[in-house]
Parts: C-alpha cells; sequence; structure tokens
C-alpha cells in the first residue's frame, strides 16, 4: 500500500528529516499537533536527548509535536501506542475485503482510553492509513 501525502506533509516529512536526521514512514498534520510515525531504531534519534528533538520540532512547527513508534502489524502497533492500557482482546479481521482491528477493554482501561480522545483519533487515523485497516472498533 502506498500512502499519498499532500504538499504540506511532504514539507513536514522533509523538516522532519533535517531536524532529526532521521526519516519518518508518515505524518499527520492537526491544528493542535504534528504526529510522525518512526521506525522503532530510530525513535532515539527522533526524541532526542531528554525530548530536546520533539522541543525543537515543536517551535519549528508552532504546535505540539509527537513521535510515534512503527510496529509491523497493526495490533503491535496499537500496544505501542497505548502502553498503560491492558488489552482484553485485540484482534485484526478481514470482513471480505476489509480490515478491521478490533479492541476489547475492561471499563477502566476503556475509560483511560476515551479520557485521551485526541491521542485514540490520531492512532487510529495511523492506524488506518499504514496498515490498510478499514476502521478500529472499541468494544
Amino acid at each position: 500500500m502506498s500512502l499519498k501525502w499532500s504538499h504540506e506533509e511532504i514539507m513536514a516529512l522533509n523538516v522532519f528529516s533535517q531536524v532529526t536526521r532521521t526519516d519518518a514512514r508518515d505524518c499527520l498534520l492537526e491544528p493542535q499537533r504534528v504526529v510522525f510515525l518512526v521506525r522503532p531504531e530510530e525513535m532515539g534519534k527522533a526524541i532526542g536527548k531528554n525530548g530536546s528533538t520533539v522541543k525543537r520540532l515543536a517551535e519549528t512547527f508552532h504546535r505540539k509535536a509527537e513521535v510515534v513508534e512503527y510496529a509491523g502489524e497493526p495490533e503491535g502497533f496499537f500496544k505501542r501506542a497505548f502502553k498503560e492500557l491492558e488489552f482484553r482482546h485485540l484482534a485484526l479481521k478481514n470482513n471480505g475485503a476489509s480490515k478491521v482491528l478490533e479492541i476489547s477493554l475492561d471499563a477502566e482501561n476503556k475509560a483511560k482510553l476515551f479520557r485521551n480522545a485526541g491521542r485514540f483519533k490520531y492512532i487510529k487515523k495511523l492506524t488506518e492509513r499504514n496498515y490498510n485497516v478499514e476502521d478500529v472498533k472499541v468494544r
């Protein structure tokens, strides 16, 4: 699957590369934040010592900057993105031509997930864009 980036996203990826001296797999530009998807082996360079590189990115983009760790499969990506949660069940279901990531959480963990709805929203969007997943369903 190949991603299609907007002109602004391509420019953001180039700036990220110049600032961090590493490449991002994808990025999301939102009014309040910019989010970069980075390979695990590049996370240290992308974050910088004591978060210095992320701070520089935030200054450059004039909004909060975040770096998210890529995983080979959508289940692993979601687990890494929400390390603080305990998942009951996390599975990729094939519904004909489409894939759906199904997540099951107890009430306490579900509340934690939705308390940070903004993070859930962009992690869901990155999951859909990078893993060819049509939807993420929480139960």
